[in-house]
């Protein structure tokens, strides 16, 4: 099979994507195809251990900095995310090396008759399917998995995990998971399973209320980050190229750590990785601090706080908020970097999103805004935007782009060295304005000082 025709026969599944699993839907019926499916292939999911990662905010930035660690400390690991920014092969690495053109028109082909016996199949079970497979082929030691939505209904929820990982829990993706952070946090508590530890960032009370509650019920040992685990993040630089800060497990001496992604909710998820990987030491994986510490460091996550910086040109930030409380730690980081004397911001966002939220932190800081849509018409379109920006009351200039790529030509038309230009709203939006700049999907920038 061409790596073409592997694609084709990938996307063909995404319209039977649209609407996804109620909150009420049984758990038997959200997994039957992709537990069929997998079974039709001999079950690979359970050949290797697995890392299972869950949450609203941060699940992919935990999901990396665990894989970089187990991968510093020499194991050959699996990472499997989702969505990509740009390259549908960000989604399966192995250490941080994509899955070749050649690996993923083989594993489709493999797959294929699987999916085709199975009717309804949707483009994540399809991909979900090919990971799982992948990771077996190619003999991994350990896989990181990231969920695609939610946890208890997801495609993903099919492994018994070595560790069950919650990141922070906010409000997002409400027509499936419910309306209150309870039901949000049950609907991610979902991947806890019977004797397995679990690691959760520290919640909001009643988020947190349920996930002890799940953990009790299935007798899973809890970790909380915040209490068992504690960090310090008061003083992290504003080094555009990495952050310091200090962690602690009960009884131990404070640790200092590094990590390249920016802004202080990046210290809650390094936290929450370094716990994750405590409790994989407990269970015979040999993981020195040295492997922790570079781990960390060298952690490779494109699109989160990312900035380019060029000689002679506007600082460019790339970064995949998209609700109300990403948006928030953006404006944060964004006040504590002070990255110019004026702020052009392109967004877009999907219509499904708390797209009001959002403009409502963000237009604070923003002097200019520039809206737009991804080329796949995914994201909602700039005259609804540009609706909303004007019922917020924003003074600053709107303009209206059609593309990303017009809307960078425009940014970068009005900018000056003093201009900073932020990229966000949606990942689909941040990787097409990678892709503008020519920027390597697996690599991030690293800015000089």
């Amino acid at each position: 099979m061409r790596y073409e025709t592997a694609l084709n026969f990938i996307y063909d599944h995404i319209k039977n994507s649209v609407g996804g699993f109620a909150k009420d839907t049984s758990y038997e019926i959200a997994t039957k195809r992709i537990s069929a499916i997998l079974e039709g292939l001999g079950n690979l999911q359970n050949k290797y251990p697995c890392i299972h990662v869950a949450g609203t905010k941060g699940k992919g930035s935990v999901s990396a900095m665990c894989a970089s660690i187990l991968t510093e400390a020499g194991f050959k690991v699996g990472l499997y995310t989702s969505p990509h920014l740009q390259d549908i092969r960000e989604r399966f690495r192995v250490g941080n090396t994509l899955i070749s053109q050649f690996d993923f028109a083989r594993m489709v082909e493999l797959i294929q008759p699987s999916i085709e016996t199975t009717q309804g199949t949707t483009y994540f079970e399809v991909l979900t399917a090919l990971a799982y497979v992948y990771f077996h082929e190619v003999d991994v030691d350990v896989a990181v998995i990231e969920v695609g939505v939610g946890g208890l209904l997801d495609a993903t929820n099919v492994i018994n995990p070595i560790v069950s990982v919650i990141t922070s829990l906010s409000l997002d993706h409400m027509h499936l998971l419910g309306n209150s952070i309870e039901e949000i946090a049950a609907a991610k508590a979902g991947i806890i399973k019977v004797n397995v530890p679990v690691v959760s960032a520290p919640q909001p009370i009643g988020a947190l209320n349920v996930i002890e509650d799940a953990a009790q019920m299935k007798s899973a040992p809890l970790t909380l980050v915040g209490r068992d685990w504690v960090f310090d993040s008061s003083g992290w630089t504003t080094s555009k190229r990495y952050q310091q800060f200090q962690i602690k497990h009960s009884g131990e001496p404070l640790r200092s750590l590094r990590i390249p992604l920016l802004g202080s909710h990046q210290v809650i998820n390094a936290t929450v990785a370094i716990a994750a990987i405590a409790t994989l030491r407990s269970q015979g994986f040999a993981i020195s601090d040295r492997a922790e510490a570079d781990g960390l460091r060298n952690v490779n996550w494109p699109g989160r706080m990312e900035l380019l910086v060029r000689p002679d040109k506007p600082i460019v930030v790339f970064d995949c908020a998209h609700n109300r409380d990403s948006a928030e730690r953006l404006k944060r980081t964004l006040d504590d970097l002070a990255l110019g004397q004026s702020l052009i911001m392109i967004f877009g966002a999907k219509s499904d999103k708390e797209i009001e939220a959002m403009l409502t932190v963000l237009l604070s800081v923003v002097d200019t805004l520039i809206l737009t849509q991804s080329s796949d018409t995914i994201t909602e379109v700039p005259a609804s935007l540009y609706a909303l920006a004007s019922k917020l009351g924003f003074a600053g200039e709107v303009y209206m782009n059609a593309t990303v790529t017009d809307a960078l030509q425009r940014a970068e038309k009005f900018a000056s060295n003093e201009t900073a230009i932020c990229i966000t709203g949606s990942v689909y939006i941040v990787g097409e304005a990678r892709t503008y700049f020519g920027l390597d999907p697996t690599q991030m920038t690293y800015p000089t000082e």
